[in-house]
């Protein structure tokens, strides 16, 4: 008897579900075996890497402070030069960038009206002296034949008075004719220190008043001047030694003068600084950037290397503990040189001077070398 076709059908489905359930079983097993596997197997763990640091230990100290400031060179030392009497320019004797030397002349104005009225001052001085001298010698004459009754009081009263009359007009001559002979010297203008011509502002044939800038000179006096903060300017007194960098050249200097008035904008007090060792003049020029350290005597305190502090809004160095590295937020204070006074670290501290910029807070770490502790320069104030 034949099978109809709806159960040739429904057979063939039942083999087709128990084949795919035998599948399944299948895979679930071989899955749950490589779990089984992989939970028994144990863990491989990486052995972490102590990374390479020198150190330099904390200790409390004494070190010269320095107050560092970024100045200019100033124009303080350009000095305008004029004529002290006005007149027109006859000759100038320098251009723009030559040096010149103390008592060299600058300008000349034309001097023939005044060598006139020098001249003519001259003549009247001699005859007011040989004048004084007429009188003097007529009243010694007088005075005799009056001490002698020869006289009477009334022409010694006239003598005596000529006598003092022409002497005043004598004396008045005198610094008349000096007068003319000072401003007839006037008409040329001389350098009244050594320096260099900046600028020549009057040109021959051109009229100019009496103290009209004519020349420009720059002394060999070389300024720096720079603005220093209210809490700083009490620290600093007239005559304390300051270093001072202008791109490579170094230099000493002292404080000439300390403004009393602060800066309307910058709120900063001006403080002048005059090189005590001269720069070279073609390296010297007005308005370049300086960098200058005031000496303000010493600090103490923990004072450490200051590319060993680190920044991320807060100053902070790493120390060694146990092998790792920690970090400490520190307050940072004054500068001696290449080292900085701060506040955050105990004497003895392990401070990490080399290899601190790849470190993170934990960090495992080696000592390779301690750093020897730089001793404290000396004090320059001091003998």
């Amino acid at each position: 008897m034949m099978a109809s076709p709806i159960s040739s059908t429904l057979f063939r489905i039942g083999q087709r579900s128990t084949l795919a359930w035998c599948l399944s079983t299948l895979l679930t097993a071989a899955v749950s075996c490589c779990l089984s596997a992989c939970a028994e197997a144990p863990a491989e763990v990486s052995e972490e890497k102590a990374r390479p640091v020198r150190i330099q230990r904390a200790v409390l100290e004494k070190r010269p402070v320095q107050l560092r400031y970024i100045g200019t060179t100033s124009s303080e030392s350009i000095r305008k030069l004029g004529f002290k009497v006005g007149g027109r320019v006859a000759r100038v004797f320098v251009d723009k960038g030559v040096h010149v030397e103390p008592g060299q002349k600058l300008a000349q104005l034309d001097t023939r009206d005044l060598a006139l009225a020098a001249r003519a001052s001259r003549l009247s001085l001699r005859k007011a002296t040989k004048a004084w001298n007429d009188a003097r010698s007529f009243f010694e004459k007088i005075e005799e034949l009056y001490r002698e009754d020869a006289r009477p009081q009334l022409d010694y009263d006239r003598a005596r008075l000529n006598r003092d009359i022409t002497k005043a007009t004598m004396e008045q001559a005198r610094v008349d004719y000096r007068l003319r002979r000072r401003m007839l010297a006037d008409c040329t203008l001389r350098a009244d220190a050594a320096g260099f011509v900046v600028d020549v502002l009057s040109k021959p044939g051109e009229m100019v008043g009496a103290g009209f800038p004519a020349v420009l000179l720059r002394t060999e006096q070389q300024i720096v001047t720079a603005g220093v903060s209210q809490q700083d300017v009490k620290r600093l007194e007239v005559g304390i030694p300051v270093h001072v960098s202008i791109d490579d050249l170094e230099g000493e200097g002292r404080v000439i003068n300390i403004g009393q008035v602060p800066d309307k904008q910058s709120r900063t007090y001006t403080v002048e600084v005059e090189l005590t060792g001269a720069m070279a003049e073609q390296s010297f020029y007005i308005g370049s950037i300086a960098r200058v350290a005031f000496d303000v005597g010493e600090t103490e305190g923990v004072w450490v290397p200051i590319q060993s502090v680190l920044t991320d809004g807060v100053n902070y160095v790493f120390v060694v503990e146990n092998g790792r590295a920690i970090r400490r937020n520190l307050a940072i204070g004054s500068t001696s040189g290449n080292f900085v006074l701060v506040d955050g670290l105990e004497q003895g501290d392990q401070v990490i001077v080399e290899g601190m910029k790849n470190l993170k807070d934990g960090y495992k770490v080696a000592i390779q070398e301690e750093e020897a502790h730089d001793a404290p320069p000396p004090d320059p104030t001091t003998g």
